[in-house]
């Protein structure tokens, strides 16, 4: 029910109102994860950016490659 209500609406919108009033000429929504999510960002007359992939950095050597290990074991991640 909370996707007909479009109950986030609100809060974009405030946070770009705030943003233009600031003197920002770009607010970025971050991501397309759904076609509902795609739809509402294009309706706002925005353009898809693709930005280049996040870099890990392993502040604890024994951790970091077995919390990736279990990530790509669960289907998440390359």
């Amino acid at each position: 029910s909370g996707n007909e209500l479009r109950a986030p609406y609100a809060l974009k919108v405030t946070a770009m109102e705030r943003a233009v009033a600031r003197g920002s000429a770009t607010y970025d929504m971050w991501g397309i994860s759904t076609s509902g999510i795609a739809h509402f960002k294009a309706g706002w007359g925005g353009a898809p950016v693709v930005y280049p992939g996040a870099l890990d950095v392993d502040l604890d050597p024994i951790r970091g490659p077995l919390v990736r290990l279990a990530l790509r074991l669960r289907g998440f991640g390359a």
